[in-house]
């Protein structure tokens, strides 16, 4: 008699969702800026900025969503539209209530790391699409 042997509950490895990621690239165009870049549902939601995050405001801009394969490239971009090249790289958590108008994020960087507040501000444009910024230690 073979006797089938089936795992006891509890005995398979707990498969644990890998964290969000975030990168920060240095894109290099007609008009130079950074982009930074935070998963969400399968997409990176992006903001153009002036300078890195820290704790002074800044006014920054979001951009259309892009591939999650700019977590991992640098080079140049198709269509003339520069080339870009990571500036840092890590993991994030939320790190308190998060909106549409609002979120906190806890960076893990080895360059960006705190808590990065995103807060939408009120605007006359149809787009809508200007932030305030700032990262706390």
């Amino acid at each position: 008699m073979h006797i089938l042997h089936t795992p006891d509950p509890g005995d398979e490895p707990i498969q644990t969702a890998a964290p969000p990621r975030f990168v920060l690239l240095e894109h290099t165009c007609d008009n130079d800026h950074l982009d930074l870049m935070i998963e969400r549902d399968g997409t990176l939601d992006t903001w153009a900025l002036a300078l890195p995050p820290d704790p002074h405001p800044q006014i920054v801009h979001q951009l259309p969503t892009h591939r999650l394969a700019y977590l991992e490239y640098e080079g140049p971009l198709s269509g003339g539209r520069g080339s870009v090249r990571r500036i840092d790289a890590g993991t994030y958590l939320i790190a308190g209530p998060s909106t549409d108008n609002l979120r906190l994020i806890r960076l893990k960087g080895s360059i960006l790391h705190g808590i990065l507040t995103l807060r939408r501000l009120e605007s006359h444009s149809p787009r809508g699409r200007h932030w305030l910024i700032t990262l706390h230690q």
